[in-house]
């Protein structure tokens, strides 16, 4: 099977991290996760790293547990989005800035 290749944002960001869930039955699975979004609809979405899209209902987790790699990815996205949020205050008072030069020119 042919891999899908979606180019990293930072190469410290690790190309997959675990995911172990279990569910309110007593069951358990691990997925080798490359990809999740936040639930939507009661829905949990994880991308494995067999190309395999896992929808999996919430009502029936009991416990999710993440390994280190996951603590990894919320680091560096923590820190993408402090940068992202320095530069538009930047630009906002920039802006700020040469709207009042020009105000003060006229």
């Amino acid at each position: 099977m042919t891999k899908t290749f979606i180019p990293k944002e930072d190469q410290d960001l690790p190309d997959s991290f675990k995911i172990i869930i279990t569910y309110v039955t007593g069951k358990t699975d691990e997925f080798d996760v490359v990809s999740t979004l936040p639930p939507k609809n009661g829905i949990l979405e994880l991308w494995t790293t067999d190309d395999e899209c896992r929808y999996i209902i919430v009502e029936n987790i009991c416990k999710i547990e993440f390994d280190k790699e996951f603590s990894k990815v919320v680091a560096i996205n923590k820190k993408r989005i402090e940068k992202e949020m320095k530069e538009q205050e930047e630009k906002l008072n920039k802006e700020k800035k040469d709207d009042k030069k020009s105000k003060e020119k006229k």
